[in-house]
């Protein structure tokens, strides 16, 4: 878990997008829809396996939303421990700043539990750093002793345009059993 918790603290969107490699054979074992002004990346099988973000509109939008999914092997765990085990670690992160919300939730008859916190991170552009408030909405699921962790982030100014989509997004998910 330390592993994941260190990937999860380096989550910088704009510098995420081009630290991983793709993987043009790799399945999913899930589906999901993205919008058409989205793009969606699949990296690997397990731990960082999926990006997606939106598509920027001209060169002064270099803070599109993403996705980023995370899957790591489990075995034994159930979903409470299992998100219990990661909002600890989430938490205690140095970007962590407060919890919005924590609830329960079913998504194509598979349960999920879902925690939106508003947390700093640092942007990095040509020469320009700053630490901006995002937004994080991320759902978590097990299945087959693995743990997933679907985590959208946008701008904190940008999340009620962002919302929308992302519900689309994640409503679309069909597990493939």
């Amino acid at each position: 878990m330390k592993k994941y918790h260190i990937v999860l603290s380096l989550l910088v969107v704009a510098s995420l997008f081009t630290s991983c490699k793709k993987d043009e054979k790799t399945e999913l074992d899930f589906d999901l829809s993205l919008p058409d002004n989205w793009s969606g990346y699949v990296y690997n099988d397990i731990g960082y396996i999926y990006e997606a973000h939106r598509n920027p509109v001209d060169q002064q939008d270099t803070m599109a939303e993403a996705l980023v999914i995370f899957k790591n092997s489990i075995p034994g765990y159930t979903l409470p421990v299992y998100f219990a085990t990661l909002k600890q670690q989430i938490q205690t992160d140095t970007p962590y700043d407060s919890l919005t919300y924590v609830t329960d939730t079913v998504i194509d008859a598979t349960d999920f539990m879902k925690m939106v916190s508003h947390e700093f991170k640092q942007y990095f552009h040509a020469s320009d750093t700053d630490t901006v408030g995002m937004v994080t909405e991320r759902y978590f699921f097990i299945a087959n002793d693995f743990g997933y962790n679907f985590t959208f982030v946008s701008v904190d100014t940008a999340y009620p345009r962002a919302k929308p989509e992302f519900d689309d997004i994640i409503s679309s998910f069909h597990y493939k059993k």
